[in-house]
């Protein structure tokens, strides 16, 4: 009797705790995912590729149609897309359904470097085919020629440029070398030529010019073919306004310059792109690129502000012209100094009245070496004000 008692209380438990909606977590099984996708677009309605789409944990990236897609779990999110030079966008109260698909698209605003953009090529990963903030288009999209005898990550592959760094091939290139530090962008030619490859900037305003060094490789297989192009819809190929000229330019065995006037688009959002256009050839080699703008003071009043105004030409050699403003009279401290800090060289250290004033660097250190290739810093204190400005020196 007891027994049956016994069980029975077992039992009227069990109905209570199912009553009580106590049911193991086992039984609730995993929650249902669903699908977030979409399209992600410039203001000019372009697609924008390699652009990043974040939900909780999970990343996507778009491809050459701008779209993406993810799977995410059931629940509501904010969803953001992002890129180098975009400004990023974000959606709250993303509700993700399982079972279901839901359209999340972005435009994105351009994010155009306002001060001037560099790029030595050194911070990039050795043989990265995509290195941020530049975007390479690879338009014949054909597998690539290489060095006999030597092999790197992506040798042979379709692309349109790559980090090359010779020092770290197999074996180790030694006749080869960048224009400045280890690495340089390099466009190796098409096994199915002509190559047609683009290595385009990130968005800059308010640029008077570009600079960069470019040489081939070798001129066993003729000389590579550039063409230099701005456009100011983006970073599509086809809306490029070429402005080296109607004849693509040959580019020796050795590093040369090319700068191109950039001042008729000084109040426009704008892309520069190197056209890597040769048939045949053996690799196009870019190095220290640079878009700046000289900024022009007003010499008929005193300045409101006290700071460096800039440097023409930037980059330079063998000297350049520092531009720097006092709102007030007194003492003024002007250098060159490294990346890490270290003073090379003192340009002022004197009483100076308010108004502007130019002062000249010549490369050389205070005592009388001349200093490397390379980036510097100029620091201005004075009147309990600092200031500080990028020089570019390139032989």
């Amino acid at each position: 009797m007891r027994s049956k008692v016994f069980c029975l209380l077992l039992v009227m438990a069990a109905m209570a705790t199912l009553v009580a909606g106590e049911l193991p977590a086992t039984s609730c099984g995993e929650r249902d995912a669903g699908t977030i996708t979409g399209v992600v677009r410039n203001t000019f309605n372009q697609p924008i590729q390699g652009a990043a789409v974040s939900c909780g944990t999970v990343t996507a990236a778009t491809n050459a149609s701008g779209m993406y897609s993810m799977q995410i779990e059931a629940g509501t999110y904010s969803v953001t897309a992002s890129h180098p030079d975009h400004q990023s966008a974000t959606q709250a109260g993303v509700v993700v359904v399982g079972g279901q698909t839901i359209y999340c698209n972005f435009i994105l605003h351009f994010d155009p470097f306002p001060f001037g953009f560099y790029d030595s090529f050194e911070d990039h990963e050795d043989f990265a085919l995509e290195f941020a903030p530049w975007t390479c288009v690879d338009v014949d999209l054909s597998e690539t020629s290489g060095i006999s005898g030597v092999n790197w990550p992506h040798a042979g592959e379709p692309q349109a440029f790559i980090i090359f760094n010779p020092t770290a091939t197999i074996p180790p290139l030694s006749g080869i070398q960048a224009y400045s530090g280890d690495k340089m962008a390099a466009s190796f030619p098409a096994t199915q030529s002509p190559s047609s490859d683009w290595l385009i900037t990130p968005a800059v305003k308010g640029m008077d010019f570009c600079q960069f060094r470019a040489r081939s490789l070798n001129a066993d297989n003729g000389l590579e073919r550039i063409k230099v192009g701005v456009s100011t819809f983006g970073t599509v190929p086809q809306s490029f306004v070429i402005i080296s000229g109607a004849q693509a330019l040959e580019v020796p065995a050795s590093w040369t310059q090319y700068i191109f006037d950039l001042s008729g688009f000084e109040d426009e959002i704008v892309y520069v792109g190197i056209h890597h256009c040769t048939d045949g050839g053996s690799a196009l080699l870019v190095d220290s690129f640079n878009a700046e703008n000289v900024p022009v003071a007003d010499d008929s009043q005193t300045p409101a502000l006290t700071g460096i105004e800039g440097n023409f030409p930037n980059p330079f050699n063998p000297e350049t012209n520092i531009r720097f403003s006092l709102a007030r009279s007194g003492p003024v401290e002007l250098g060159v100094f490294d990346l890490r800090g270290r003073k090379l060289k003192t340009l002022v250290n004197s009483y100076l009245p308010s108004g502007h004033h130019t002062t000249v660097w010549n490369g050389l250190d205070d005592a009388g070496r001349q200093v490397s290739s390379g980036v510097y810093l100029c620091k201005l204190r004075a009147g309990g004000q600092r200031s500080c400005h990028k020089l570019v020196l390139m032989k």
